[in-house]
């Protein structure tokens, strides 16, 4: 019986001892637990991962040609040169037929204009001198024949000469009378300017200009500038070719490099202006240093995919644009479009 009470007794000790270090254990366990889960809170409440492409500030600008623009008949650009805004880039093949039809209006407008010129000023001084000096020369004229009308009329009167003679010179005298009237309305005609007339200059003036102006449109439809500064990243076609939708280049301000980071909506709440953030560059598995300036007020489908098969390509995101640091802009000016990681801080007061 001793032995037996021994036996149950060793039993229970055991068995407390096996429950105690249960309950230890289990313990043990819960608090690495609670300190794992702090641990991976603390680490997602204190940044943000995120995909994202490299792009020059204001994203690449593809640049289009105009709507009649028919072919490039001459690139004036290449890859990798730098422009400015207002630079023409290209023309187009009939832009040669556009400059002569500018030509052709603007000398319109100057002949136009010098007839207007003309009208106002007046007549020319020297025809008003051979004028006058003609008129001058018909009073003589005049003069002479009223003389000869007048010595006609006293011989008449003693029957000296005939009647035919007396007419002949009444006609000779009124003809030099009526060169005088002529010769006087002429010059006051040419010492006036007419209204009528100036209007009519005016009214051609102007559609001579509306001409010019129709013409410089034009050949500015033959012309591609730059809409802004930057680098010339990529030529879509070249001289004889006709642009397609790509237009005809790709422009991008490389001065500045940003990277445009797609984050989840779930953690757009977490995001905000001034947020520092740590950029992985893929290609060179360098790391760059940003700062997020914009979060784009719009929710758009993810577009930048990672090599997770079953990764949600339909995730819904908000743009964040992160500027990079002067010397890291430096380093990727060439590499527009280079996928990379952003790490966003979030815990930053």
């Amino acid at each position: 019986m001793r032995i037996r009470w021994r036996l149950v007794s060793v039993g229970l000790v055991l068995t407390l001892c096996a429950a105690s270090f249960a309950t230890v254990a289990l313990q043990t366990t819960r608090n690495e637990n609670r300190k794992s889960t702090s641990k991976l809170v603390s680490l997602r409440s204190a940044q943000i991962s995120a995909l994202g492409t490299i792009s020059p500030r204001g994203r690449i600008r593809h640049v289009a040609a105009p709507a009649n623009f028919s072919r490039v008949g001459r690139l004036l650009v290449d890859e990798g040169q730098s422009i400015i805004a207002g630079q023409v880039i290209a023309h187009a093949d009939d832009r040669e037929i556009r400059l002569a039809e500018l030509q052709h209006a603007s000398a319109q407008v100057s002949i136009a204009q010098s007839k207007l010129d003309k009208l106002r000023a007046g007549p020319d001084p020297h025809e008003l001198h051979v004028l006058d000096a003609t008129l001058l020369s018909a009073r003589e004229s005049f003069e002479q024949r009223q003389r000869e009308f007048s010595r006609s009329s006293d011989l008449l009167k003693t029957n000296s000469i005939s009647l035919g003679e007396f007419e002949d010179s009444k006609l000779r005298r009124t003809l030099a009378t009526l060169a005088i009237q002529e010769l006087e309305a002429k010059r006051k005609l040419l010492a006036s300017v007419r209204h009528e007339d100036v209007r009519v200059l005016e009214a051609e003036v102007q559609a001579a200009l509306s001409r010019v102006k129709t013409a410089e449109e034009n050949l500015a439809m033959a012309e591609v500038v730059s809409p802004m500064d930057g680098l010339v990243l990529r030529v879509h076609v070249r001289e004889g070719e006709r642009p397609g939708e790509s237009g005809i280049l790709d422009l991008g301000d490389t001065r500045q490099m940003q990277v445009i980071a797609e984050v989840y909506e779930a953690d757009v709440i977490r995001l905000r202006i001034g947020a520092t953030a740590k950029i992985i560059l893929k290609s060179r598995r360098a790391s760059m240093d940003g700062v997020v300036t914009h979060i784009r007020p719009i929710v758009g489908r993810k577009s930048v995919l990672d090599n997770d098969p079953v990764s949600d390509s339909d995730a819904r995101v908000v743009e964040a644009i992160i500027d990079l640091k002067e010397e890291d802009s430096r380093l990727v000016e060439s590499l527009s479009n280079a996928s990379v990681t952003a790490i966003i801080r979030t815990d930053e007061q």
